[in-house]
């Protein structure tokens, strides 16, 4: 795991019942449901994009400024963080949550090597009766140019058609680092025997059928808001 040393938490201290782990690729709309699982179902969200650019709401609990720095030059190049900062974050920030009773992973283990880190450290903060739930927003068979142009279509939402060519450059090495690691990843994890997978769900539905089947597959009672939703988005 790194050179990153987490100590073992008293299970008397933490009481996060599971933890939820969001996988898919940049522009997806993982942080849409993370914020959906904090309004409607009382998750803590762990956002480590927000926490690496340092626009966290909740800066101050993270404390991890100068791991954010080092990081931050990959991400504004477009590209992976380097695995040893990403854990070192992990190894902070994971101890920090462990009064809350659900939390949702927005953006962790974007490489194998980062989810058999993460892994890790989950154990060793939350205990190994807490579960670790894994849900993938992916687009399937869908080939990849295809994928392409549909994400590049919802990642300049109001701003469609302005984007520098520089911005949609680094898009495009993000996506790659999809493909790349973090399918890798997810593949891992769906093997891995201390995770709950969940059923993957389709990127091509609406953000509102997207959490209606992630709370459904969570046992939790959907908002009626997010029940009758179910057409496919389209781009």
């Amino acid at each position: 795991m790194n050179n990153a040393i987490v100590g073992t938490q008293s299970q008397t201290e933490v009481v996060t019942e599971y933890g939820l782990l969001m996988l898919g690729p940049p522009a997806v709309g993982k942080g849409t449901q993370a914020r959906n699982l904090a309004k409607h179902h009382g998750f803590w969200v762990y956002p480590l994009g927000d926490i690496i650019r340092g626009n966290s709401p909740h800066r101050e609990k993270w404390d991890c400024e100068d791991l954010a720095i080092k990081a931050r030059a990959f991400s504004d190049a477009g590209q992976l963080a380097d695995d040893s900062i990403i854990t070192a974050i992990d190894a902070h920030c994971l101890p920090r949550m462990t009064k809350h009773r659900k939390v949702a992973f927005d953006g962790s283990c974007r490489t194998i090597g980062q989810a058999r880190a993460f892994v890790s450290i989950f154990d060793k903060v939350f205990g190994y009766r807490c579960r670790l739930y894994v849900s993938h927003m992916s687009f399937g068979a869908m080939p990849r140019e295809e994928v392409e142009k549909t994400l590049m279509l919802r990642d300049k939402g109001e701003d469609r058609g302005t984007r520098s060519d520089s911005q949609q450059e680094k898009f495009l090495k993000r996506l790659a680092g999809y493909y790349d690691s973090t399918l890798e990843a997810a593949r891992y994890l769906k093997e891995c025997s201390r995770v709950a997978y969940l059923k993957d769900i389709s990127a091509l539905r609406t953000p509102q059928s997207i959490f209606g089947r992630l709370s459904a597959q969570l046992g939790l009672v959907q908002p009626a808001e997010f029940r009758q939703s179910k057409v496919a988005m389209s781009v």
